[in-house]
C-alpha cells in the first residue's frame, strides 16, 4: 500500500483506518503442516459455545449504556 492516498469517496474514518492499516507492521506465524489443517479447522468450523463469553455479553457494558442511533 505504499503511496496509496485515500480517494474523495472515502469517509474520514475510512480514511484513518486505510492510513493506520498502511503502516502496520507484518505478523508472520510459522506453523507445521498439521498445526495449520488443525488452525483451518478451527476458522472454517462453527465457533463453539463459550460458557464465560456469554456471561460477560450478557453483563451490562462497563463503559456505558447503548445509545440507538435510528431514534
Amino acid at each position: 500500500m505504499d503511496g496509496f492516498v485515500p480517494g474523495e469517496s472515502m469517509s474520514s474514518s475510512e480514511a484513518a483506518e486505510a492510513a493506520a492499516f498502511a503502516v502496520m507492521s507484518p505478523v508472520i506465524v510459522e506453523m507445521s503442516d498439521e498445526e495449520f489443517e488443525e488452525f483451518m479447522a478451527i476458522v472454517e468450523g462453527d465457533p463453539a459455545a463459550d460458557e464465560r463469553l456469554e456471561r460477560l455479553f450478557k453483563r451490562p457494558s462497563p463503559v456505558g449504556r447503548h445509545v440507538e442511533l435510528s431514534e
